[in-house]
């Protein structure tokens, strides 16, 4: 999982998060995965709340919403559960890093294949704590739903990748807001 295109030299932050083997001062450290890759908060373009993984010999990237989809739809086509487990984890998130849904993620990716128990440890920490992010973003009345209905589109709807991830941009709140009711989230 995660070939060709390597999700981590996008920027979920906006053009100014770069990348950056440096350990930052103001990092907050999310978890350390079982594989050696630490997902933490730092600033990014926007606020403190910017989201960065570091895979063991890469540097510090911050991802897009398009990687992560991708490579949820990717997941998805091997192993469909991927979609319940997400949903297990939006709905425990809140505006705080809870340790024992860090445990259960753990539990949840050590479920799958030897071959891609790394990859799913990672990508739903990343989601958990991308979610965590909108929850604490100020003037993000969606919060995590955002991100739910982005998987949903891909996931459930199939919705293209690139699409999803540029559905929410300049949408009123409130259309989104009844996309994600009518969904069900």
């Amino acid at each position: 999982m995660w070939t060709g295109i390597d999700w981590l030299r996008q920027c979920f932050c906006g053009n100014s998060a770069r990348a950056s083997t440096s350990v930052s001062l103001s990092a907050r450290r999310v978890r350390q995965c079982a594989d050696g890759s630490t997902i933490e908060f730092d600033f990014g373009t926007f606020d403190s709340w910017c989201v960065y993984v570091t895979r063991p010999g890469r540097e510090r990237q911050a991802p897009r919403d398009a990687q992560y989809f991708a490579d949820l739809k990717q997941l998805h086509g091997q192993h469909p559960r991927i979609l319940d487990d997400f949903i297990e984890v939006f709905t425990r998130t809140t505006k705080e890093i809870d340790a024992a849904l860090l445990a259960r993620i753990s539990e949840i990716a050590s479920q799958y294949p030897p071959d891609v128990r790394p990859d799913v440890e990672v990508l739903l920490t990343t989601l958990y704590a991308a979610m965590i992010a909108e929850e604490n973003r100020v003037n993000a009345p969606l919060g995590r739903r955002i991100k739910r209905l982005g998987v949903h589109q891909v996931l459930v709807e199939g919705m293209r990748v690139e699409d999803a991830a540029r559905f929410s941009r300049g949408k009123p709140w409130r259309v989104l807001e009844e996309l994600c009711v009518a969904r069900g989230f």
